[in-house]
Formats: C-alpha cells, sequence, structure tokens
C-alpha cells in the first residue's frame, strides 16, 4: 500500500439515528457502515470484535498514487460534490457529525496543500480534518509515523 486514501466519515451517537436512511437519501456508495449497538468485527484476520458506540458511514477513495494531498482531497471532492446539497441537508437533518480524513503511506513527506475551493466545501460540511502522515522506507520496509494532527 502507498499513496494517499481519503475518508469523509458521518456519524451519531443517537440511539433513534437510522443510518440506512440517511445512506439511503444520499445515494453515494459508501465503502464502510456500522450501526450503534453492533458487533465490529475488525483486525487483520476479523480477529477482535467491539460493540459500535455509534452509527457512521464511511465514503472512501482508494489509495490515490500521488505525494500531494489535494490531489487525493480532490478525488473524494469529485464523489460527493454532485450530491452536495443533499449531504448538507442530511448532515443538518440528522445533526451527524462528519470529518474528512486524510492518510497518506509514502517513501517521502507528502505536498500539503489545499484549494481554497477545497477548503470552502470541507468547511459547508461543518467537518473536522484529521490528516496522519506514515513515511516507510522501500528498502527496509519501516513505517513510521511522521505525526498526526486533528
Amino acid at each position: 500500500m502507498q499513496g494517499i486514501k481519503v475518508e469523509l466519515i458521518l456519524w451519531s451517537n443517537d440511539k433513534d439515528f437510522n443510518i440506512d436512511e440517511a445512506i439511503s437519501v444520499l445515494g453515494i456508495p459508501y465503502s464502510d457502515k456500522e450501526k450503534k449497538g453492533e458487533i465490529v468485527k475488525y483486525g487483520e484476520k476479523k480477529q477482535l470484535w467491539r460493540v459500535a458506540t455509534e452509527s457512521s458511514v464511511v465514503y472512501s477513495t482508494q489509495y490515490v498514487k500521488t505525494n500531494e494531498i489535494m490531489v487525493a482531497v480532490s478525488e473524494l471532492l469529485d464523489i460527493i460534490n454532485p450530491k452536495m446539497p443533499m449531504l448538507i441537508n442530511v448532515i443538518n437533518k440528522y445533526q451527524l457529525h462528519s470529518k474528512i480524513c486524510v492518510a497518506a503511506y509514502l517513501p517521502e513527506k507528502p505536498i500539503v496543500y489545499l484549494s481554497s475551493g477545497a477548503i470552502s466545501l470541507i468547511n459547508s460540511l461543518s467537518a473536522e480534518f484529521e490528516m496522519d502522515y506514515y513515511i516507510f522506507s522501500p528498502k527496509t520496509n519501516l513505517l513510521k509515523k511522521l505525526f498526526q494532527c486533528q
């Protein structure tokens, strides 16, 4: 795995929130979802489990082969931009929390910038923004977390 992956996560702690209804209204293919109270299996072989404490849906890109954050963010924005009015309506109607997560797995430091249009779009979602950078050496296959900011 090498490149940059970008996710939009929507979630709610409200026990009455119906995540399937929100997903249906949006009509955007999602990569993962959890319902509050369900058992969630995780880990490399799905050998671990936990109880979901919130309902959530994740919309995600694949790993984009680039070292520029904006190039990868644009991939996600291309997916959600046609549905922005509906997405904002769903966030407001269900009082959802939202977050854009960027995970960079690269052999070099990424180029970090966002266009004013991307910043405006993220702001219109009232989204948090999180970036994780993991730098690895292709020769030794060592991976280290450079830093995390939230």
